[in-house]
């Protein structure tokens, strides 16, 4: 393939060279009524430029898209590690809760569950053994338990990690 591009390419050097050199006859050209006297080698060079360009416009064409493929692959290629992590973030809260509800049953106290996922305990301080679900609300999955909610860090829309009471995390 590389030899056939090579010897295409020389034969195309090769034609060009030899009628540049003799073309020296003058033409007439007519077209719609106008008369265009010119020479053989300026109709020459103006067919080589109009093919230069074409070429130009069809690489550009293909290498546009060559690279919306490539874009469209990788969104597909998001899109499908994004659904198997939003999977996996939903077993491990699954399992989690799991967990905090047989802590809870093992320790006789008893939890109100909610649908967003959001429990508390009777009895204790506000924020203690609360899990924390924001994903229905703003569409960001965080979870876990910890002693005090506000130890929970969230991450907030523009990346910062903060407190789950919205404090700058320290």
């Amino acid at each position: 393939m590389l030899l056939l591009a090579l010897l295409l390419i020389v034969a195309a050097g090769a034609a060009t060279a030899v009628m540049l050199a003799r073309a020296d006859e003058s033409l007439t050209i007519s077209i719609s009524g106008w008369d265009i006297s010119t020479s053989a080698r300026e109709v020459f060079v103006a067919g080589a430029v109009a093919g230069l360009v074409l070429a130009l416009g069809l690489w550009l064409l293909k290498a546009s898209l060559s690279r919306s493929r490539r874009r469209r692959q990788e969104v597909r290629e998001l899109q499908r590690s994004r659904r198997t992590e939003v999977e996996r973030l939903e077993a491990e809260k699954a399992e989690l809760e799991s967990r905090l509800r047989r802590e809870r049953a093992a320790s006789g106290t008893t939890a109100a569950s909610g649908s967003t996922g959001s429990t508390a305990t009777s009895g204790a301080a506000p924020n203690e053994g609360r899990v924390v679900d924001t994903a229905a609300r703003d569409g960001r999955t965080v979870g876990g338990s910890a002693p005090d909610a506000r130890e929970i860090d969230l991450r907030d829309r523009e990346g910062a990690t903060v407190r789950a009471d919205g404090s700058p995390r320290s």
